[in-house]
């Protein structure tokens, strides 16, 4: 290993390491945004939409009609949205290969922790 130009100091095996790690991670997360890019979006017909009373945008749930439903719920902000908190769309595992949209909500909505 050669050494490190700024300080002359030897790089560790667990620097390489961690390097290689932060490599992956990127690697990992360009995938997942150029998936998004790919995957279809979730259709509110879809029958599983139907089934989990899946809607695009959270604005339109009928707080009477969905009793589990509080105002603020969004994917977003679940934590099943595989997403981040700024993805306009990203993936669910409830509905493998299909998009849900950040704004949207379904009545098996699990608020995130922390």
């Amino acid at each position: 290993m050669e050494p490190d130009q700024s300080t002359g100091e030897q790089p560790t095996e667990s620097s390489a390491a961690d390097a290689d790690a932060d490599a992956a991670d990127a690697q990992a997360g360009s995938q997942d945004a150029s998936a998004n890019e790919t995957q279809p979006k979730l259709s509110e017909d879809s029958p599983q939409a139907k089934r989990l009373a899946y809607v695009h945008d959270a604005d339109d749930v009928i707080a009477s009609e969905q009793p589990r439903y509080e105002e603020g719920q969004q994917c977003t902000n679940c934590q099943l949205y595989q997403g981040t908190p700024d993805d306009e769309w990203a993936g669910c595992p409830l509905f493998a290969g299909k998009l849900v949209k950040g704004t949207g909500w379904c009545n098996a909505y699990a608020p995130r922790s922390g």
